[in-house]
């Protein structure tokens, strides 16, 4: 699994969480480390990573410019899930009071290292009982025992314990250190790809690197040894960007009822997911909102260029913001409807019959 197989092993290898990488650098430096620290940060963005990192740093006998070695036992103990003193827990399966107890059982015991390390992941899963065990032993706990906790849900922890923590929230990785990433395990693998492939897989994988990894190893199997992307739209569901210039050609510019009508019944045709097009076309009315603010074509260079600056001289701003707003309610209640083709035809429907209504009212 490339999740694993490029798991960081230092903290520069952690991506988009340089204020947090500097700070525990700075503790490194120092030798004194808080309690207990809890990191806050969507799924796939480096929490338990960091984790293992500070680990590692916090009890690695050879560190290098405050980075872990990676070479002593402690180290390689981590790397390898073998550690007695770096305890990791899944809250979600480890959620009541006796097992938390069970857990904490042994933790007056003094360790092998300088530090005893319990990580606690997805801590907003634990009972109340359970908070409250908890709670006792981070009050005080013992000289050489540290705690690290992740969640993607900070609202569900108590307040007592929120207030016992240096609180560290992860940032969502940019599409740009995802697409550098992407491409340097690729070229690693020997596998050949198109650049606007790697770009999309970027776009799509919500700042998590874990996403944009899976969904890169998923096309790694393709038969041609090439990552396309023809391949990543097939998968994500996700039509050519000719499809959404098009349906705006007709609501815009040619006004044609009949030729939206024969248009939506042969995307019927296609295997497409209805909200992520919606999104797309939103996306790409803010880019012809820009183009008109600024009254400067700032996206030279791409595909369907003069189409969009025909589009954008062919609407006018009040009239942008108005079908924008129409699609964002339209992805609101897509999520709702059972039939998605239906739900998604009448949004359309209802952006072409506003549209002349928006148009003859300024």
């Amino acid at each position: 699994m490339l999740v694993l197989k490029y798991r960081p092993m230092f903290f520069k290898e952690i991506l988009g969480q340089k204020h947090i990488i500097s700070f525990f650098k700075n503790c490194i430096k120092k030798k004194k480390f808080h309690n207990n620290f809890l990191f806050i940060g969507n799924s796939g963005i480096g929490k338990t990573s960091l984790s293992r990192i500070l680990a590692k740093s916090m009890n690695c006998k050879n560190l290098n410019i405050n980075e872990p070695c990676n070479k002593c036992k402690s180290c390689i103990s981590i790397n390898k899930d073998k550690c007695i003193d770096y305890l990791e827990i899944n809250a979600a399966s480890n959620r009541g009071i006796n097992k938390i107890k069970n857990i904490f059982k042994y933790i007056n015991y003094i360790p092998i290292n300088k530090y005893k390390i319990y990580m606690i992941d997805e801590i907003h899963m634990l009972t109340n009982y359970a908070f409250d065990s908890i709670l006792k032993i981070i009050e005080e706990p013992p000289k050489y025992v540290k705690f690290i906790f992740a969640t993607t849900k900070p609202k569900k922890i108590p307040k007592t314990i929120l207030s016992r923590c240096f609180i560290f929230n992860l940032k969502l990785i940019k599409n740009k250190e995802i697409f550098k990433n992407i491409s340097k395990i690729l070229k690693i693998e020997n596998i050949k790809y198109e650049k606007n492939a790697i770009k999309l897989i970027a776009k799509n994988s919500l700042g998590s690197m874990r996403n944009a990894l899976n969904l890169t190893e998923q096309l790694m199997y393709n038969k041609n040894n090439i990552i396309k992307i023809k391949n990543v739209q097939n998968i994500l569901g996700i039509l050519d960007f000719y499809y959404l210039i098009n349906i705006l050609k007709i609501i815009i510019i040619k006004k044609d009822k009949n030729k939206l009508i024969f248009f939506l019944n042969n995307l019927k045709k296609l295997n497409f997911s209805y909200s992520l097009f919606l999104k797309d076309l939103s996306v790409l009315l803010q880019k012809i909102f820009f183009i008109k603010e600024i009254k400067k074509n700032i996206y030279k260079k791409i595909k369907y260029e003069k189409d969009i600056l025909k589009i954008s001289r062919n609407i006018k701003k009040e009239e942008i913001l108005i079908l924008y707003q129409i699609l964002l309610q339209g992805i609101k209640e897509l999520r709702l409807d059972i039939d998605k083709y239906s739900c998604f035809c009448m949004v359309i429907l209802k952006m072409f019959i506003f549209y002349p209504i928006i148009y003859n009212f300024y």
